[in-house]
């Protein structure tokens, strides 16, 4: 280089480049109030929380047995006459019978023995039995998945998706409410790995909330807390 040529100022390059790390900061903030962080902190528990069915509950129980209504297999009894117990053995087995016929149960006359107030008042009844088939045993969600209470956890449930965020579509300021800054945030979402089942016209009819949530665009709601990782949904927080 002679000595009388200019010397290239690199100061703007420097500067650009500066500007261009705190651009990238600022993005890359979990903790800011964006779309990106409140779509990163739903589907982070929508992950753990697919879509699931509850399976109904028996109607009548064996005498003697220790077990719940809840649990498998279900026990309906068989009505002797025609009329309202007909009516309502329809009605009581009308989820039932759409998941047999989707596969998930299978369904088998049996007996089961009922005790009355005396020894001489006991009998056996006739009940259609329903218990999973493989395939319904393969969609059981695992004890507490799929559900958002203690009490519900107990129950069987079925599911047919996990949830994943299309898009954020509102979402409130961040507040203070009970000495953590929290936002509402609505939102929309499709479900991943969707179940053939859980848009069968059966078991549409059979279980309304399949109507509800097996579409493109499924609307929902999640409060967000800020902690110091970043947002993360209400119910994963430990406060």
């Amino acid at each position: 280089m002679r000595l009388n040529e200019e010397i290239p100022d690199m100061r703007v390059p420097i500067v650009i480049i500066g500007l261009g790390s705190i651009v990238l900061s600022g993005c890359s903030d979990s903790k800011k109030a964006n779309e990106v962080n409140f779509q990163t902190a739903i589907n982070a528990h929508l992950a753990k929380s697919p879509s699931c069915i509850d399976l109904p509950t028996s109607s009548v129980q064996p005498a003697g047995a220790n077990r719940g209504y809840m649990a498998l297999p279900l026990y309906y009894e068989v009505p002797q006459r025609p009329g309202a117990a007909q009516d309502l053995f329809r009605r009581q087995t009308r989820q039932v019978n759409a998941l047999v016929a989707v596969g998930l149960m299978e369904v088998k006359d049996s007996t089961i023995p009922q005790r009355g107030m005396f020894a001489e008042d006991s009998r056996t009844i006739k009940v259609k039995a329903y218990d999973l088939t493989d395939k319904g045993r393969q969609a059981l969600a695992k004890p507490g998945e799929g559900s958002q209470s203690t009490f519900l956890s107990s129950r069987n449930r079925l599911c047919y998706g996990t949830p994943d965020v299309v898009e954020i579509t509102q979402f409130t300021e961040p507040a203070d409410a009970m000495g953590v800054s929290l936002s509402r945030v609505a939102y929309t979402y499709r479900l991943k790995d969707k179940a053939a089942w859980a848009t069968n016209p059966t078991m549409l009819e059979a279980f309304p909330v399949l109507k509800r949530t097996t579409g493109d665009k499924v609307e929902d709601k999640a409060d967000l807390v800020l902690t110091n990782k970043g947002w993360v949904h209400a119910r994963d927080a430990k406060l």
